[in-house]
């Protein structure tokens, strides 16, 4: 009897969260758990290097971001799983602004942990950038326009027309009290290019 091989979601956190506490990261894990084998790992943000090296041999066939792990999530479906279908959830695309609003030390609101970020962090987070997605990516984006701490405007026009979205007139920055993943179900195997 052949075993059944399940589709790997690989779903990043925001900032200053975990992959087992984010509420995000649940919301994904209970959605999709059943039916697909989903990894939230834990990431640093002075230590970006140390997720791509542990998630490298993962072969994912779909990527989930939401906020920074949805800039990280960008850099990995760019530049390490170029088969893997990107979605993207209220996400960062250029970590700047966020570096710039969280210079200093920050607590972790899952673990209670500090962290810092600083210019070395701004560095090390620039080395991820990604400039334009490449030619036949498949694109899910997920914005609500409440949110205030990732402008949905700028992520609406760098994926107006290469990307399915969905645009929520609420919801806030963690996607809270809004039917999301039905959509990014749907959007699952559907390629864009």
């Amino acid at each position: 009897m052949t075993e059944r091989v399940m589709t790997k979601i690989l779903a990043l956190h925001g900032l200053g969260s975990t992959g087992e506490g984010s509420g995000t990261m649940k919301a994904i894990r209970d959605y999709f758990g059943k039916d697909y084998e989903v990894i939230t790992p834990t990431w640093d943000i002075n230590h970006f290097q140390d997720l791509v090296d542990e998630v490298k041999d993962l072969n994912p066939d779909i990527i989930i971001g939401i906020s920074m792990g949805g800039y990280l999530a960008r850099y990995l479906a760019n530049k390490v799983f170029k088969n893997a279908q990107l979605i993207l959830l209220n996400p960062v695309l250029d970590a700047t602004p966020i570096m710039i609003k969280h210079h200093g030390t920050n607590i972790n609101f899952v673990t209670g942990e500090r962290y810092i970020i600083n210019h070395t962090t701004r560095q090390i987070v620039d080395e991820y950038y990604i400039d334009r997605d490449r030619l036949c990516l498949s694109i899910t984006l997920v914005v609500a326009v409440d949110d205030t701490d990732v402008n949905a405007g700028i992520a609406i026009g760098e994926y107006n027309n290469r990307a399915r979205m969905l645009i929520l007139e609420n919801g806030g920055h963690r996607l809270q009290n809004v039917d999301y993943l039905t959509f990014v179900e749907k959007s699952i195997n559907t390629l864009n290019c």
